[in-house]
């Protein structure tokens, strides 16, 4: 079946995708921006594979810090947990199918060698956030025809389509991982750490992600709060009760820790200590 549910985020731009974590990890989706908001596609990430097939109009796929012109037949691989958006270039309405597929589809899990060998690679590197495909060359026209023959297999369902769906996805992947060779040995060699950019991204992740994380994993966590004055510290110190546990914003290898058991030991720390007052 060919979805078209209504595209959706939650507070952290995260697609979701309808049947995740469904039966079959594997979706096939008609986009059409004429009954979007805007009639684009904002700013979004999703922990799956995706793979854009263009079929009407022309739009701008942007990913992360890269722009891609979209043409009728033309199509886009984007890797997983990419920031990535869809504005129209034209007064016609760009469609396109999408694909969306998570690893374990095609390797049965994370410590495969299917997984360790072809699919890990792609998804750790670098420079391969997405990879435009064309049917310019003996490789796109056979990639090309992979995701026709998928689209196909989706819309008519024949018996046993499941089964067809994952061998024809991997053939488009054998050709991918061929392709993208060169793109990825460039990307291993690069070895520099943006530390403004790695400070932000551990931000993001801390605000968005690692009580989720904690809470499905069954991790018991402390209640805490970060505040921004002597009043806040105060109160909420007394709604979860003392003894607690204070510390600066950014620092590391707990520096400036200390724990206060009252609220005459917290003011002190607040203004001496931190002095946020």
């Amino acid at each position: 079946m060919i979805s078209t549910d209504n595209f959706r985020v939650n507070e952290s731009r995260r697609e979701l995708i309808s049947n995740e974590p469904g039966l079959f990890p594997c979706i096939c989706k008609y986009v059409d921006l004429e009954y979007y908001v805007g009639n684009r596609v904002p700013w979004h990430w999703h922990q799956w594979f995706e793979v854009n097939y263009q079929v009407k109009g022309e739009s701008v796929c942007h990913i992360g810090q890269e722009s891609i012109y979209m043409s009728p037949g033309d199509a886009v691989f984007i890797n997983a947990n990419v920031l990535h958006s869809v504005d129209p270039v034209k007064d016609i309405l760009p469609r396109y199918y999408t694909l969306f597929f998570d690893m374990d589809f095609l390797t049965g899990g994370f410590n495969t060698v299917y997984s360790q060998k072809y699919v890990i690679p792609v998804l750790s590197s670098v420079g391969l956030q997405s990879f435009v495909i064309k049917p310019d060359s003996a490789c796109g026209i056979r990639m090309m025809g992979c995701l026709a023959d998928l689209i196909e297999l989706f819309d008519k369902e024949p018996f046993g389509f499941e089964f067809k769906i994952r061998s024809r996805l991997s053939d488009f992947w054998i050709l991918l991982f061929e392709t993208t060779e060169k793109i990825r040995s460039n990307s291993a060699n690069t070895t520099q750490i943006d530390d403004g950019k790695m400070r932000n991204m551990m931000e993001f992740i801390e605000n968005h992600f690692f009580e989720k994380i904690l809470v499905d994993l069954g991790i018991p966590q402390p209640q805490g709060r970060a505040v921004t004055n002597i009043e806040e510290g105060v109160a909420t110190a007394a709604e979860i009760g003392y003894p607690v546990l204070v510390r600066p914003s950014f620092v590391l290898g707990g520096r400036a820790m200390q724990i206060v058991g009252n609220e005459a030991q917290l003011k002190r720390y607040l203004r001496e200590a931190v002095a946020i007052d």
